[in-house]
């Protein structure tokens, strides 16, 4: 007898994949194609930590990393029960019980996991890469939810390839796309998934999983609304369709009651189900179910005509009874009504004329015809096909396909966010469209006319199910002539083309998918990246850049005031207090926020006061061309603060009588007024030509002259001019307004320039030498000692470099031979002696020198020519250069004239005293960027002329004997000075120079006087001293102050025993105090100073910290690392940061675990060229090595 032929043998591949040795082979295959598809959907998403770094992208990410630290850090109950002080301020927010603490809650399981496993790893990390970890789960639930929808193994699998890398999902999880969408997504399908299980088999225990996960995702997101009406709906048209079974009866009733229990221990969701609108479309299905599951039974316990008098009688009374009290539950307030997102949804012009803070969101905005085909690209057209198939063969599941593609269809068409929920079921449907597809044209076995048989033998399902519904389906098939001609295609080279354009498509969509991902979606917002014309990336920091200046140069309790939209990040990444911030709760408040924005100054700065507000941060992008800046969102400022304070702001007074939105001339007095205006555009004039200001966002030539403010101060600006700080003035001291304080000081200024000898024939020019001021004559100002620095509009920074100082001659000769009688007198310069802070003397000396070229002068200011022609008195004396210096006004410095100072060859930025002016013949020396006011009063021009040639006279006589002489004299007053300091009490209130590098001392003996390094700025004496009175009596304690009254960052306290004084030593030192570590160390008197005016030096002998110095301003963190990787047992880099400007000074200290590693660190050091800059190192003076501290 012969063998039996199976069905099928004609197809090669079904030979190998038969029985169950087929059957695993298949599902290894499954599953190993599967994890491909995850890998491939997790490396999909890394295009921004590749690119950039591990950072958190968006706003709302930063909260939710700010919030997991908390978690990690301060243990689960501390995190349910968290009040956030620093954020709403003053009202602030209860944290734990306004939030999803799902994906917090992922995070810091996934966390404490892998510390359990011993595996070391960042809490940052593990937020950054949370969402394509879980993507990859999502392309698994996809499988298994698309494979409970249709019978052909590939449409899982496809629908798992499109969910991995389908642009619309990928938008919301990214590397660093931190948000609740991160795992909500994954939640979203499995539940679905977790649904029809259930229902197809009528299971408590599916029903209770779905349960399960249906109360994960309310943990996580609140679109779990979604969900939780979209079952209900499902179960309802069942109902409604005559397909009510106990199934259906049981899969329902589990989920809704074990779910609903679940979502109420989530605090923010709370009583929500059973009291809000929004959750009433679940209860009331719940109610009927359970009247249809009634009504069944009574059907089979009543005969028929008893049945149905019962029935209608009793859906009256129940409906009319609920609708009755759901009215009433509602107007009572016991149940919530619709919420205004909600409105939104069915009226997409709700939300602007109710709740503008709703339209203000970009997200909240309706969804562009080409957003659709942009994220789900050749899916948009599948996805119709997908959803017909379903009607072809209607079964339960079938029909939740097909409400579920209604209704996100419909819901991503009125609000763009809720594409990520149109995503899956695109996918879903699309897969199952092009499973049948591919199924139709590669299967290549023939039919068999006359057979009903499957492939393995096996009656079709038709005539082996006894369901009725089934056999008159299969009637028709049946009743057919089994002689009758079969449609199919079985040619070969249909199937090749086929299949063929179906590979390319599939090859496209890819193309498009990574494009997209890498070029659109993995960009974080607080990095931007542009392309430079030869193709190289250029990145833009701006964002970083301005809220590290806020970490590191504001109190940690300075409230900073802004749109809310960067509320998150600045508390995030600057760790400081907001008013508001992108959690949206309190409208008023917002509004509050608004109002001060579009207000005038005297309006806004009373509202500044009462909320305590130290800085305003603005963003701006005209100059760069950044269109998200806060001049086009300032209308929904003006119109939430509208909707509070109609009669106070109005919008049309923004447009102007065109109703034109405009920023350049045309500009209505109330936009140009407002605090937002005058914010993004004061300086702004001042990097172009005159009245050739353009802002490139909005195309408009800004008018001539800038606005300027008076109740506020600019305080930081980033490189590219996309963020803006300002710090709000304290109340004038005399009682006058802000707007008198700055006409006074304007008018005082311009009296100033009017009347000084700036512009006379002989200005002087000063030059910072080793932080000691030397003054010249324009006309012999040596070379070596003539540095110029270039004002960069970009950061306001003032970068040293080469300057030409034949133009710097040349336009002084140009000035002084203007008229016949004046000449160039021939005599050397003298040498004037004051101390000055490096700020100041940089923009003094780059405005002399734009003076002297002609390229630009003062508001209020003479030009050379002016002064001339003006009668100025001309003031050419040469200063004698026997002056005495204060006390202390000269550290670690050497004095340079072009006869004893051939060596300094540039200006030392280290900062030195502001307030050293010594007087000598009579004449005292101005400040530095003010000159000697004139001795005498005005002349007529021909005295003038007369007086001029008599002082150029003496000068030329005086000037050999003042030059000779001006070394001498300034050395030894450097000496006096420095005998005088030996003597003083560091608790002295005058001005100190600037902390230096400790002398050697051969005595090192304990002290009851302790020096404090390393102080935040803003820390004051009652606060040293509060923090130190724990350990004994303090007698006396002083933080250091500048000339201007600003800390230097350390202090003294002086203990009554010096048991107390070395207990604080023992303990206090590097305590982190006010977010540094503190460094104390016992006083130690002054050293005298060398015969040169010098404070002598040692050899730093070796110790535990080095001195990093000459580092290029171009190194980055980056550079940093890659600097250290190679060297062990570091403790601690610092990178010195200037603390007006928030850029690094050029050196660093770098703290060991003990001398011999710094030792070797410092060999290594010393043979580093970074940026084509030698490193310098040296040993530092810390408290490792001893418990000394540098002079007072």
């Amino acid at each position: 007898m012969a063998a039996t032929k199976p069905s099928g043998s004609d197809n090669p591949a079904a030979f190998f994949f038969q029985g169950e040795t087929g059957r695993n082979t298949r599902g290894l295959l499954r599953l190993i194609i599967l994890c491909t598809i995850a890998a491939a959907a997790v490396a999909s998403r890394l295009f921004s930590v590749i690119r950039f770094e591990s950072i958190i992208h968006e706003f709302d990410p930063w909260f939710n990393f700010r919030a997991t630290k908390y978690l990690v850090n301060h243990g689960f109950h501390a995190f349910w029960d968290w009040f956030d002080d620093r954020t709403w301020h003053p009202l602030g927010r209860v944290t734990g019980g306004t939030l999803y603490p799902g994906l917090m809650v992922t995070s810091g399981t996934i966390y404490h996991v892998l510390r359990f496993l011993t595996l070391p790893v960042d809490i940052r990390n593990i937020c950054v890469l949370l969402a394509p970890g879980f993507s990859g789960l999502t392309a698994f639930a996809s499988y298994l939810f698309t494979s409970e929808m249709s019978d052909s193994p590939s449409a899982g699998l496809l629908a798992a390839i499109f969910m991995g890398i389908a642009p619309g999902y990928i938008s919301r999880s990214v590397a660093g796309s931190y948000d609740n969408e991160a795992i909500a997504i994954f939640l979203l399908v499995f539940t679905f998934y977790l649904w029809i299980k259930a229902v197809k088999l009528g299971s408590i225990m599916w029903g209770a999983l779905t349960a399960l996960f249906y109360g994960y995702m309310v943990s996580a997101w609140g679109g779990y609304v979604f969900i939780t009406n979209l079952l209900p709906l499902h179960a309802f048209v069942l109902t409604c369709m005559g397909r009510f079974s106990p199934r259906l009866y049981v899969s329902y009733t589990t989920w809704y009651a074990l779910g609903t229990l679940a979502s109420m221990q989530i605090p923010f969701v709370g009583f929500l189900p059973i009291r809000s609108s929004d959750h009433m479309a679940a209860l009331g299905v719940f109610g009927l179910m359970q009247l249809v599951g009634a009504a069944e039974w009574l059907r089979s316990q009543l005969p028929s005509k008893q049945f149905q008098t019962v029935i209608r009688a009793a859906v009256l009374l129940i409906f009319a009874g609920a609708f009755g009290a759901l009215v009433l539950l509602t107007v009572s307030g016991v149940v919530a009504p619709w919420s205004g997102r909600f409105y939104s949804l069915w009226d997409t012009g709700y939300a602007k004329i109710h709740i503008p803070i709703i339209a203000s969101v970009s997200e909240h905005q309706p969804t562009a015809w080409p957003a659709f085909f942009f994220d789900l690209n050749m899916l948009i057209w599948l996805f119709p096909a997908g959803v017909y198939m379903c009607f072809r063969n209607l079964k339960d599941e079938q029909v939740f396909i097909v409400i579920y593609a209604v209704l996100a269809s419909y819901f991503a068409g009125v609000m763009v966010r809720l594409m990520l929920t149109l995503t899956p079921i695109v996918c879903v449907a699309a897969a199952m469209a092009l499973s049948q597809i591919l199924d139709t044209f590669l299967v290549a076995s023939s039919p068999n006319e006359g057979s009903r048989t499957q492939a393995n033998g096996t009656p079709s399902s038709a005539s082996a199910n006894g369901n009725l519904a089934d056999k008159f389906s299969a009637l028709p098939d049946t009743l057919r002539s089994t002689k009758s001609p079969l449609v199919g295609i079985y040619s070969y080279l249909s199937k090749s083309l086929i299949t063929g354009a179906i590979t390319s498509y599939l090859l496209l969509f890819v193309l498009h998918c990574t494009w997209v991902t890498s070029n659109a979606y993995s960009s974080p917002s607080v990095v931007l990246a542009s392309r430079l014309p030869d193709g190289s990336q250029h990145i833009i920091d701006d964002y970083r850049e301005a809220y590290y200046w806020l970490r590191q140069n504001t109190p940690e309790t300075a409230k900073i005031m802004s749109w809310w939209d960067y509320g998150y990040q600045i508390g995030g990444m600057a760790d400081r207090p907001t008013l508001v911030d992108n959690n949206t709760w309190n409208n008023t408040h917002i509004a509050t926020v608004g109002k001060a924005m579009s207000s005038r100054e005297e309006v806004s700065y009373p509202i500044m006061k009462q909320h305590e507000v130290d800085y305003v941060l603005v963003v701006f992008g005209g100059l760069l061309g950044y269109s998200g800046d806060d001049i086009n969102k300032f209308l929904w400022m003006v119109r939430i603060a509208e909707g509070i304070w109609p009669d106070e702001i109005n919008e049309r007074d923004y447009f102007t009588p065109r109703g034109e939105y405009r920023v350049d001339d045309q500009a209505t007095p109330t936009m140009r007024n407002s605090l937002m205006y005058k914010m993004s555009y004061y300086n702004y004039d001042k990097l172009f030509p005159g009245g050739q200001a353009m802002d490139r966002v909005r195309g408009s030539r800004l008018p001539a002259e800038g606005p300027q403010l008076n109740s506020l101060e600019e305080a930081f600006t980033s490189e590219n001019w996309i963020i803006r700080i300002f710090k709000v003035k304290d109340y004038d001291n005399l009682g006058r307004s802000h707007q008198e304080a700055s006409a006074f000081e304007k008018g005082n200024k311009r009296k100033k320039a009017a009347g000084s000898t700036v512009h006379c024939r002989f200005p002087y020019h000063r030059i910072s030498v080793f932080g000691a001021t030397v003054t010249f004559p324009s006309t012999s100002i040596p070379e070596p000692l003539s540095p110029h620095y270039d004002k960069t509009p970009a950061n306001n920074n003032l970068r040293p470099e080469p300057f030409n100082m034949y133009l710097l001659r040349r336009a002084a000769a140009r000035s002084l031979t203007a008229q016949p009688s004046r000449s160039i007198p021939s005599y050397r310069p003298t040498c004037r002696v004051t101390a000055s802070h490096p700020t100041s003397y940089r923009a003094f000396h780059q405005c002399r020198i734009w003076r002297a070229e002609g390229e630009q002068k003062k508001e209020g200011e003479a030009s050379p020519a002016d002064a001339s022609t003006s009668g100025e008195t001309v003031t050419t004396e040469a200063t004698q250069a026997e002056e005495s210096i204060k006390e202390g006004d000269i550290k670690e410095q050497s004095i340079a004239t072009p006869d004893v100072a051939d060596a300094a060859q540039k200006p030392s930025l280290e900062p030195a005293s502001h307030d050293a002016v010594s007087e000598s013949s009579g004449t005292t020396s101005a400040p530095i960027g003010q000159t000697e006011a004139p001795t005498e009063t005005e002349q007529p021009a021909e005295s003038i002329s007369e007086k001029a040639q008599d002082l150029a006279s003496s000068a030329a006589q005086t000037a050999q004997e003042a030059t000779s002489s001006a070394a001498q004299t300034v050395s030894s007053a450097a000496s006096s000075a420095a005998e005088k300091a030996q003597q003083s009490n560091p608790f002295d209130k005058t001005p100190s120079p600037p902390e230096g590098r400790p002398r050697s001392s051969a005595s090192r003996s304990p002290s009851r006087i302790l020096y404090v390094g390393n102080l935040f700025f803003e820390v004051t004496a009652p606060q040293l001293e509060k923090e130190f009175s724990k350990l004994g009596e303090i007698t006396n304690s002083r933080i250091v102050l500048d000339s201007r009254g600003l800390s230097k960052g350390f202090g003294y306290i002086e203990f009554a025993t010096q048991e107390a004084a070395d207990l604080a030593v023992r303990q206090q030192d590097q305590k982190v105090f006010q977010g540094r570590r503190m460094a104390v160390q016992y006083h130690l008197p002054k050293t005298g100073l060398s015969p040169r005016g010098q404070i002598s030096r040692r050899l730093n002998p070796p110790s535990k910290t080095l001195f990093i110095g000459n580092m290029s301003y171009q190194m980055s963190d980056r550079d940093l690392n890659d600097l250290f990787r190679e060297i062990r047992n570091v403790l601690d880099v610092r990178v010195a940061i200037d603390r007006r400007s928030g850029q690094p000074r050029g050196f660093a200290h770098a703290d060991f675990i003990d001398v011999a590693s710094a030792e070797k660190a410092k060999a290594h050091l010393e043979k580093k060229v970074v940026y084509g800059r030698p490193l310098k190192v040296d040993y530092s003076a810390d408290s490792y090595r001893s418990k000394s501290a540098p002079q007072a």
